[in-house]
C-alpha cells in the first residue's frame, strides 16, 4: 500500500508537467507513445511488457511484472516544410521551425497484490499534435491582360499596359489531442491474458487563414474617368476554434510463449460527449467590369460600353455550436520472437474509413449581407441566397489505412557492460545496455468530403463534392526511422533516440493562385481560388531526439 500511495502521487505530480509534441493532422501512427516503445517505433502489440501496453494492447498488462512509471520526452525538434506551387505556378509556401519539445508521456501500471492475477495501469499522453503556419506577400507589376477580365480591347483603356498587384496570405493551424486512458488485465495463466482500456480524448483544433489580394489601377484609365474605380479587391477572412471531447476503449488479448509473443487488439469507433466551436468568416469584393453591350440610361443620354463597379460582402460569426468528431475503429496484431540477446518485432493495424459527416453545422442564417451584384454576371445573384448552414458547414471524412512497424533490439554482451561499469563503478552501476532500431509507416488517412465557397459555386474541381470548409490541411504519407539506446539500472531505465521523419505527395492541392490572379468572380478572386491545373508538391522532413525514462517501484 505504501508503494501504490507513491505511485498515486509520482501520478498526479506528472500530469502537471504534461505537455505535447509536433505532428500532421492526417497520421494515426505519428505519436508513439511510451519510452521502449517510441524506440521500437510502435512495433510491440504483440511483445509490450512495459506501461505503454495500457495503450498498446491492454491485455498484455497481465505479464509486466513489476510496478513502474515511467516518461517519455522529445525535447528536440527541427521540422521543415516545403509546399511548392502552392499559390500556384512558382509561388512556393515554406516553414521550417526548431523548436523544444517538452513532451512528457507518463504512464504507470501496479498491481494490489505481488501474487494477483490483475493488473492495473494508466496512461496519459499526445495521440496526436500539429501546427502549420505559411505566410506570403506578392507585390509586383503585372500586364493588365493577365489580371483584368478582357472581353475586348474597350474593356480597359490605358497608355499604361502595367498595374500594381498586392496579394497577401496567411495560414495558421494546430491541433492537440491528449488521450487518458485507464486499463486492466487478468492473466488467465502463463500463457494468455486478457484486458481492456476505456479512453477518453481531449481534442482542440485552431484554422486561422487571410487572404488580402488589391490591383492599383492606372489613375489615368477609363475605369478611373469618369467612373472613379482606381482600385479592384477582394479578402476573406476565416476563424474557426473547436473543442471536442469523445470516448473510445481498447480490448486485446496478449499469449506468452517464451520466445515467441503474440497479440491483437480492436479500438472502437469513438462515442461523442460534447464539444463547442466558433466560426467566423468574412468575404469582401468590390471589382469594376467595362461591357460593351450594357447601355445604362436614367442617367441622361444612354452611354454604351459602360464601365461601372459592384461590391458585395458575405459575412457570419457563430458561438457555441456543437462538435461532432469521428474517429474509426481499428484492428491491430503484432509478434515478437527472441533468440539469445536479439529481439524481432513486428505490428501492424488496419483503420476503417469514415464516411463525410458534418463536424460542425452552424445555424440557417444570410451569409450573404450586402452589396450590388454586376448585372453583367447574373449567375452572382445566386449568392443573395448564400446561408451559413450550408457555406460555412465543416465537413470531414477519412479513407481506410493500414499501417506497418518492424523493429530489432539487440542487447550488447554483458562483457561490454562490466568494462562500461569499470570506468566509473560508483557513478554506474549499469545492469545492461540496449540498443534499438525500428522503421514505421505513417499513411495519410485524408478523404476529401466538401469544395469551399468559390470552388463550390462556379464548378472549380470535382463539383460531386458538397459545399464546405475542412478542418483537415495536410495530407502526406509519412515514414519514420528510430535508433535508439536504453540504459538499464536496478530500479530505473534511461532511453535516448533520434527520430527521422519525411514525406511527400506530389498531387497535393494548392492554397490559392496568387500566382495568375484574375479580376473575375467566375474566375478566381484575385487568386483566390486554387490552380487546379497544377497540383502543388507538399514535402515535409523532421528530426527528433527522444528521451525516456522508466522508474519500477518495488
Amino acid at each position: 500500500m505504501k508503494n501504490t500511495n507513491k505511485f498515486i502521487r509520482l501520478f498526479f505530480l506528472l500530469i502537471i508537467l504534461y505537455t505535447n509534441i509536433k505532428a500532421q493532422d492526417n497520421n494515426y501512427w505519428n505519436q508513439v507513445p511510451g519510452s521502449r516503445t517510441a524506440l521500437l517505433g510502435g512495433a510491440v502489440v504483440g511483445g509490450v511488457r512495459d506501461n505503454s501496453a495500457v495503450f498498446y494492447n491492454p491485455g498484455a498488462l497481465g505479464f509486466v511484472d513489476s510496478s513502474s512509471i515511467s516518461i517519455a520526452a522529445n525535447s528536440f525538434q527541427y521540422e521543415m516544410v516545403n509546399i511548392i506551387n502552392g499559390g500556384g505556378n512558382g509561388v512556393d509556401f515554406k516553414s521550417n521551425k526548431f523548436q523544444t519539445v517538452p513532451l512528457v508521456t507518463v504512464s504507470g501500471s501496479f498491481k494490489l497484490k505481488s501474487n494477483s492475477k490483475s493488473t492495473f495501469g494508466f496512461i496519459v499522453f499526445t495521440k496526436n499534435q500539429t501546427s502549420n503556419s505559411f505566410s506570403k506577400r506578392i507585390d509586383d507589376s503585372l500586364n493588365w491582360e493577365n489580371v483584368l477580365y478582357n472581353y475586348d480591347t474597350s474593356y480597359y483603356v490605358s497608355n499604361n499596359p502595367k498595374i500594381g498587384y498586392i496579394g497577401d496570405f496567411n495560414m495558421r493551424t494546430s491541433l492537440n489531442e491528449t488521450w487518458i486512458g485507464f486499463g486492466y488485465a487478468y492473466k488467465i495463466n502463463k500463457h494468455i491474458s486478457i484486458g481492456l482500456t476505456p479512453f477518453l480524448a481531449y481534442r482542440t483544433q485552431f484554422y486561422n487563414k487571410s487572404f488580402e489580394s488589391r490591383v492599383a489601377l492606372d489613375p489615368l484609365s477609363n475605369y478611373a474617368n469618369p467612373w472613379g474605380i482606381s482600385s479592384i479587391g477582394y479578402s476573406d477572412v476565416s476563424n474557426i476554434s473547436s473543442t471536442n471531447i469523445r470516448a473510445l476503449g481498447k480490448i486485446g488479448a496478449a499469449f506468452d510463449f517464451n520466445k515467441l509473443k503474440l497479440g491483437i487488439t480492436y479500438t472502437s469507433q469513438s462515442f461523442n460527449i460534447g464539444g463547442k466551436t466558433l466560426i467566423s468568416r468574412d468575404i469582401t469584393y468590390h471589382g469594376g467590369q467595362a461591357d460593351p453591350t450594357f447601355t445604362l440610361t436614367g442617367f441622361g443620354p444612354p452611354i454604351n460600353g459602360v464601365t461601372f463597379s459592384y461590391a458585395y460582402n458575405l459575412n457570419d460569426r457563430q458561438e457555441g455550436l456543437k462538435t461532432t468528431y469521428k474517429s474509426p475503429y481499428s484492428i491491430a496484431g503484432g509478434a515478437e520472437y527472441s533468440f539469445k540477446n536479439t529481439k524481432f518485432l513486428v505490428s501492424a493495424e488496419y483503420f476503417t474509413k469514415i464516411e463525410a459527416y458534418n463536424l460542425i453545422t452552424p445555424d440557417s442564417t444570410n451569409f450573404y449581407r450586402s452589396g450590388l451584384i454586376s448585372p453583367y454576371f447574373g449567375s452572382q445573384s445566386n449568392i443573395k441566397s448564400a446561408k451559413s448552414n450550408e457555406y460555412l458547414k465543416i465537413v470531414e471524412a477519412s479513407k481506410e489505412v493500414f499501417n506497418y512497424s518492424f523493429a530489432i533490439e539487440q542487447n550488447l554482451n554483458k562483457n561490454f557492460v562490466r568494462i562500461v561499469n569499470s570506468i566509473n563503478p560508483k557513478l554506474l552501476h549499469l545492469e545492461g545496455i540496449i540498443i534499438s532500431g525500428s522503421y514505421r509507416t505513417d499513411k495519410s488517412s485524408y478523404k476529401k468530403a466538401s469544395n469551399d465557397f468559390w470552388v463550390y459555386k462556379y464548378g472549380y474541381g470535382d463539383t460531386t463534392y458538397t459545399v464546405g470548409q475542412s478542418l483537415s490541411f495536410t495530407n502526406i504519407n509519412i515514414q519514420h526511422f528510430n535508433l535508439g539506446l536504453t540504459i538499464q539500472r536496478k530500479k530505473s531505465d534511461l532511453h535516448i533516440g533520434f527520430c527521422y521523419s519525411y514525406g511527400s505527395n506530389n498531387n497535393f492541392q494548392a492554397l490559392n493562385n496568387m500566382a495568375n490572379p484574375k479580376d473575375n468572380v467566375i474566375s478566381n478572386n484575385l487568386g483566390a481560388v486554387p490552380n487546379f491545373d497544377s497540383p502543388a508538391n507538399y514535402k515535409y522532413t523532421s528530426y527528433s531526439l527522444l528521451l525516456g525514462y522508466t522508474y519500477h517501484i518495488k
